[in-house]
């Protein structure tokens, strides 16, 4: 008993309204903000983290240190700045040696940049936290 199908198409029904995109905010252009001055929160403790941030040529150095130095809830012990053949390394030392060398010192951290002239990518950074003195 085999019935012809009908070759009438029904439209599926939509399960979720399509939700408008929020605007984008502009993008920030020139040279970062310099460290913020806020103080370290006080509920912040030292652990037993080394955080390891791979650049090249992003422009997000600024906004990570600052949110691991005030915004974390634990602070790291270690900070490591990886530039591996990164075509921005001066800028991105010269940003490192700045306030924020000084910063992370004060609230008992170290922050160190880490350099080479081969471009080791994701690679690098994962043989680096095998490294880490720290247990995460």
């Amino acid at each position: 008993f085999s019935r012809p199908v009908e070759a009438t198409k029904r439209p599926r029904p939509k399960l979720w309204p399509k939700a408008a995109a929020a605007p984008m905010p502009p993008p920030t252009e020139g040279v970062p903000p310099p460290p913020s001055s806020a103080p370290i929160r006080a509920e912040q403790r030292l652990g037993d983290v080394t955080l390891i941030l791979n650049h090249w040529k992003r422009p997000t150095l600024h906004a990570q240190l600052e949110g691991c130095l005030l915004r974390g809830s634990v602070l790291p012990k270690h900070v490591w700045v990886c530039l591996f053949a990164s075509p921005e390394e001066a800028a991105y030392r010269r940003e490192v040696e700045s306030a924020w060398a000084t910063r992370f010192l004060e609230a008992g951290s170290e922050l160190r940049v880490v350099t080479s002239g081969f471009n080791f990518k994701f690679f690098g950074r994962f043989q680096m936290a095998l490294q880490a003195p720290t247990s995460y």
